[in-house]
């Protein structure tokens, strides 16, 4: 009786969070959407706004339930490389930056916030697991063979297969390399999900669908700014951006059919086969 009512406590907080989150998000957008905005060119900084609120959730649900269990710490430190990847050109150079006003500083502000989110998650999660019991079966879990490898080649890609919009080539690259590099961050939480089985805590759901929303405005914006490059004769590297926004939000769908099938069924979402992992 009492672990029912711990549960349904816990619960409610959850729901009220998340829907506070929400509802503040909303409004902060609608706030620099109005004041900052210049149109289509605002949906990076939308992209960048969605995937601070994804790590912002993560960090109430640590915080709030003194939990990390189901986190994947592979996941946080491949995203943290992106970030500062990302902001090692952002920060000073304006080849990948919205061209309205949400360039300025805004989508910077986003894209640090995220990045500090990302290193305190990790490095919380890193310290709770080595004095938890039950901390080396996360770690185990957490273990996605062949990831390595899956890194190297996101900076070879990087090397051969770079925009030019910095006009600076290892800027170029370095944008490049933690935009591939963001592609496959996912992979080692759908990987730690699938085998550890068990029910997919919800605010662990909303961090992948949040980063998914994010990847579709990232890949729109950059469909956009990249459509004159697109086809048999066009610009390889920038169709390659492309390619790697869409394999993101495959791999995203593919985790949200699995949790989607494993809730109408009641079963346990390491029993609902993916088409990838």
């Amino acid at each position: 009786m009492a672990s029912s009512r711990t549960f349904a406590k816990s619960s409610n907080y959850d729901t009220h969070m998340v829907t506070g989150s929400y509802v503040l998000f909303l409004c902060c957008a609608t706030a620099v959407y109005t004041m900052l905005s210049d149109g289509l060119s605002s949906l990076l900084t939308l992209s960048a706004g969605l995937l601070a609120l994804a790590f912002m959730l993560l960090v109430l649900k640590v915080h709030g339930q003194s939990n990390v269990s189901g986190i994947s710490t592979s996941m946080l430190a491949m995203y943290t490389c992106t970030l500062i990847l990302r902001l090692s050109s952002t920060l000073w150079l304006d080849g990948y930056l919205p061209a309205d006003s949400t360039g300025d500083w805004a989508f910077q502000c986003l894209e640090l916030l995220s990045l500090g989110a990302a290193g305190w998650l990790l490095h919380h999660t890193t310290k709770v697991r080595r004095v938890t019991f039950g901390g080396a079966v996360q770690e185990e879990q957490d273990t996605m063979p062949g990831l390595p490898w899956i890194v190297l080649g996101c900076v070879l890609f990087a090397v051969f297969f770079h925009a030019d919009l910095n006009h600076d080539p290892i800027f170029d690259f370095i944008w490049a390399c933690g935009c591939y590099l963001e592609t496959v961050s996912m992979l080692p939480q759908l990987w730690m999900m699938a085998r550890a089985g068990g029910e997919v805590e919800a605010l662990t759901s909303h961090f992948i669908a949040l980063t998914a929303a994010a990847r579709l405005f990232s890949l729109y914006f950059w469909f956009l700014a990249f459509e004159d490059g697109i086809g048999f004769y066009g610009n390889y590297s920038e169709m390659m951006i492309i390619g790697a926004h869409v394999l993101q939000l495959v791999l995203a769908c593919d985790f949200l059919f699995m949790y989607v099938k494993s809730f109408g069924k009641r079963v346990q979402i390491g029993e609902v086969g993916s088409q990838w992992i």
